[in-house]
C-alpha cells in the first residue's frame, strides 16, 4: 500500500541562527528513505542538517540558520510529500561604537567610523537622506564588524550630517569645516 502524510509539517520562523525542526508523520515506516528539500536543494545530512527517522515520524533540524536561508521545505516520501515555509529573520544588528562629531580643515580628508555586533552584512552611509557611493570623493572600507567611511577633499559643501545604517541600527555624527 502507498504511503501517506498522516502530519504534515508547519511552517516555522526563527532569528538567525537559531535550530529550525520541521516534522513529518507518515503512515507507513518508509522503505527508503525520504527526500528533504530546502528552496529546491536536496539537503544531505551535515553538521548543518541533521536528518532522523523513527518509526513513522521523520525529523528535519537545520542546526545553524541564516536568513538566506528562507523558503520552501519540501519532505517526499515515495508518492507523498509535505511542504512548509521557513523564515529566518535577520538578527538585529546594535552599534557597539558610534561615529563621533568632527571639525576638520578644508581640503583636509576625514574618516568616520562605527562598530556594530554582530559583524553587519551590508552597511549604507548617508549624508542627510543621500545614499553615498564609492567615487574620487567618498571611500569606504570594512573590516569585521568595523565600518569606515572617509571623505577627501573636504570643502564647504561637505559639512552636515552623516548616517552609517546596518541591519536596522544606525549611527550619526556631524562633520563641521573650517576654511
Amino acid at each position: 500500500q502507498a504511503i501517506s502524510i498522516v502530519r504534515g509539517m508547519s511552517s516555522v520562523e526563527v532569528m538567525e541562527p537559531e535550530p529550525a525542526l520541521f516534522q513529518v508523520e507518515t503512515s507507513l515506516k518508509s522503505g527508503r528513505p525520504p527526500r528533504w528539500t530546502l528552496n529546491g536543494e536536496v539537503l544531505e545530512p551535515s553538521a548543518a542538517v541533521n536528518i532522523e527517522r523513527k518509526g513513522t515520524l521523520h525529523s528535519l533540524c537545520l542546526t545553524s540558520t541564516e536568513s538566506s536561508m528562507s523558503g520552501p521545505v519540501l519532505f517526499v516520501a515515495g508518492k507523498s510529500r509535505s511542504t512548509a515555509q521557513l523564515t529566518v529573520k535577520e538578527r538585529p544588528l546594535q552599534v557597539a561604537h558610534h561615529l563621533e562629531d568632527v571639525e576638520v580643515k578644508e581640503n583636509s580628508s576625514v574618516t568616520l567610523s562605527c562598530e556594530f555586533a554582530p559583524s553587519p552584512r551590508v552597511v549604507r552611509w548617508f549624508k542627510g537622506r543621500t545614499a553615498l557611493k564609492t567615487s574620487n570623493k567618498y571611500s569606504m572600507k570594512r573590516e569585521g564588524k568595523r565600518a569606515e567611511l572617509t571623505v577627501h577633499g573636504l570643502t564647504g559643501m561637505d559639512a552636515g550630517q552623516y548616517r552609517c545604517m546596518a541591519g536596522g541600527s544606525q549611527s550619526i555624527a556631524h562633520v563641521k569645516v573650517k576654511g
